[in-house]
């Protein structure tokens, strides 16, 4: 009997955490589409991609880790932080993404395209029928190291990520 009250308060614990998680902030709520917020607060996994930018896509160059459950919702929660973004300067640059990280929820994903030359993210909905529903682009010089950590702990064997500098 004690083991299943446990179990019970177990679970009731893990939904008061998910149903009490922090807001995200009106600057935040603003800049994503709707289809990027219920991604981000509801992912299930997340897979990490080195990536290399051609004419039309994005060419995976090597697969690297899949993070699911609490690894998946610290991604998402960095996104979500409006601290984790550069909001008033602007970068005159085009991103050259080499690391790309994939948010799902169902048959939908986030794309996070990350850039390290320049600290640029570029977000692109994909639907469950693989057509792009919306993209943004922004600055994430303030997260920019714990993007580099999780990029080498997600491709532990790729040198272009080994050596970035956090």
């Amino acid at each position: 009997m004690a083991k299943k009250w446990g179990m019970l308060a177990a679970c009731l614990l893990c939904t008061s955490v998910q149903l009490f998680a922090e807001e995200p902030s009106a600057k935040i709520k603003a800049f994503f589409k709707p289809a990027m917020l219920e991604i981000l607060n509801g992912v299930e996994h997340v897979d990490v991609f080195r990536v290399k930018p051609t004419r039309d896509a994005l060419q995976v160059l090597a697969n690297g880790a899949v993070w699911k459950d609490e690894k998946a919702r610290q991604v998402a929660s960095l996104f979500l932080n409006e601290k984790s973004y550069e909001w008033e300067r602007k970068k005159l640059c085009d991103p050259m993404p080499g690391v790309l990280f994939k948010l799902y929820k169902g048959d939908e994903y986030l794309e996070a395209a990350l850039c390290f030359e320049c600290d640029m993210v570029t977000f692109r909905v994909i639907d469950a029928k693989g057509k792009a529903i919306a993209t943004l682009t922004n600055d994430f010089d303030p997260s920019r190291a714990q993007l580099v950590k999780w990029a080498k702990e997600a491709l532990p064997n790729d040198a272009v990520v080994k050596a970035l500098k956090e």
